[in-house]
């Protein structure tokens, strides 16, 4: 990738490159307006942080969602895990469904 040098402050050069990103570097006796080819190297530290959050993401799914059900089965008096389907829940009150007397 290119850079152009926009900057020099002792050991550091600091380098634009094609994304419009401002880069530092060691100062390799580069001057303002130099054009180089920049080697991009993945950081270690990184590579490190994407495999902790790709391990932690692993974990909740197993964890998490592994089970399938969202509370504890419940049980039969033999000791089976029974299901049980959801209550449904029919809050409509209209008029003509409430009894007065």
């Amino acid at each position: 990738m290119k850079a152009v040098i926009v900057d020099l402050q002792g050991k550091y050069a600091a380098a634009l490159d094609e994304t419009g990103s401002v880069v530092r570097i060691p100062n390799a006796a580069y001057r303002i307006g130099q054009e180089i080819e920049l080697h991009t190297v993945p950081s270690a530290r990184l590579n490190m942080r994407r495999k902790i959050a790709a391990t932690a993401a692993a974990a909740i799914l197993v964890l998490g969602l592994g089970s399938g059900e969202p509370e504890p089965p419940m049980r039969s008096p033999a000791g089976r895990s029974v299901w049980m389907p959801p209550l449904p829940l029919n809050i409509r009150s209209t008029a003509s469904t409430m009894c007065w007397m």
